[in-house]
């Protein structure tokens, strides 16, 4: 995508110096048609062009730790632009045995830097009964859960309240503690406008 906007507009130029030669040989339609061509190609460059300067922020998972050593949870941090309104999932089903769901925390990010350094997203988990349990892993292993998926949602400065951008985070059991793994990063394209 680096490189679209310029190959478009190159691929604009090329079809216009056909177009016009193509009108001096009087073969209108065929110029028309190329000339409709530019056009399109002119729209998606101008739509490429809006997209690539939205600012991108990307938060990316660092880890599973401990805040002030009462309850685990998913630390994060920003690698790109500021991230706005920065959502946790809802309650996530854990999987294997029973019905037990991954609770998190809101920190209430309304913005998130660079700068920011590192932010934590506390988890429990809910078992059937409604009772809360602070040991994921122990969890995990007990239920027989190898995975699970996870997605966080967030804004960027130009539409800080439309949440375009979703990290989506894996976390899977050691055998020592609980490892965290970037899944799937992505732009909701479709909520441009």
């Amino acid at each position: 995508m680096k490189y679209f906007h310029s190959v478009l507009l190159a691929s604009m130029a090329i079809i216009a110096g056909i177009a016009g030669n193509v009108a001096k040989c009087d073969h209108w339609k065929a110029a028309v048609f190329f000339w409709c061509l530019c056009g399109v190609l002119a729209v998606s460059a101008s739509i490429v062009g809006y997209i690539e300067s939205i600012p991108k922020p990307h938060l990316v998972p660092i880890g599973y730790g401990r805040e002030d050593g009462r309850i685990d949870g998913l630390v994060f941090f920003n690698d790109g632009e500021p991230a706005y309104c920065v959502t946790p999932p809802k309650p996530t089903p854990l999987g294997g045995m029973g019905d037990a769901k991954l609770l998190f925390d809101d920190p209430h990010i309304t913005r998130l830097s660079t700068l920011g350094g590192k932010q934590c997203f506390l988890i429990t988990v809910q078992d059937s009964t409604g009772g809360k349990i602070n040991a994921l892993r122990g969890e995990m292993v007990v239920r027989g859960v190898e995975s699970v998926l996870v997605s966080f949602q967030y804004a960027d400065a130009r539409r800080p309240t439309i949440l375009r951008y979703t990290t989506t985070c894996k976390i899977e059991p050691t055998t020592k503690d609980v490892s965290i793994s970037l899944a799937k990063y992505r732009f909701a394209w479709w909520k441009i406008f």
